[in-house]
């Protein structure tokens, strides 16, 4: 992996992770308030659940890191997808609790497998990687939450995250001609982001999420 795409792949990865944070807060909020405590309990699950993925990656290393690294992504972008409208639909602080869980040990998997693919250039990939959470802390909780909305985020960033996921593997046959696809799906959900949370707002409303 080249430097710069080494330091661009920290860099979105981990954007879309700490984005799925901030999303399954919000989603946690919406079924329950207490917005501190909710804060707090996934903040501290999410961080706990990342030292655990990161112990767990050195037991995978014997397979390519390139492909571990995209079926990590390919679970991240699921469960960061899915997993706030399961949130939803349950009403259960446990099912996210668990779901936050299995966020953070997937991120973690991120970095030792960025450093396997970026020899002697930890210091940069850990930056990049710090860069990319700040820029989440931004953009997510105090821009795209506000102007988009919930459901409309959750795409965005999930076809981001798939996007690069992609790219990871991109030189295997048809996958090259799949990347556009999630960028071109995200664009389309962000323009039309009311109509997705009036139907999520109906749905929660009727108590079919």
């Amino acid at each position: 992996m080249s430097k710069i795409s080494g330091n661009v792949y920290s860099f979105f990865f981990a954007l879309c992770s700490l984005s799925y944070e901030f999303i399954f807060i919000k989603a946690a909020t919406a079924i329950q308030g207490g917005q501190i405590f909710k804060y707090n309990l996934i903040v501290s699950l999410f961080t706990f659940s990342l030292g655990v993925g990161s112990l767990l990656s050195q037991k995978v290393w014997k397979e390519n890191s390139l492909t571990i690294l995209f079926k990590v992504e390919l679970a991240l972008f699921l469960v960061g997808v899915l997993g706030p409208v399961i949130v939803l639909m349950s009403h259960s602080m446990i099912i996210c609790n668990v779901l936050i869980i299995m966020t953070g040990i997937l991120s973690g998997y991120e970095l030792p497998l960025l450093f396997n693919l970026n020899k002697n250039r930890d210091h940069e990939v850990i930056a990049w990687d710090y860069i990319g959470m700040f820029m989440a802390s931004l953009l997510i909780p105090l821009v795209t939450l506000k102007v988009i909305g919930l459901g409309a985020t959750t795409i965005l960033i999930g076809c981001l995250n798939l996007t690069f996921a992609l790219s990871l593997v991109r030189g295997k046959g048809f996958i090259k001609w799949l990347i556009p696809i999630p960028v071109l799906i995200g664009i389309f959900f962000s323009f039309y982001h009311f109509k997705i949370n009036e139907i999520l707002s109906y749905l929660y409303l009727q108590k079919v999420l």
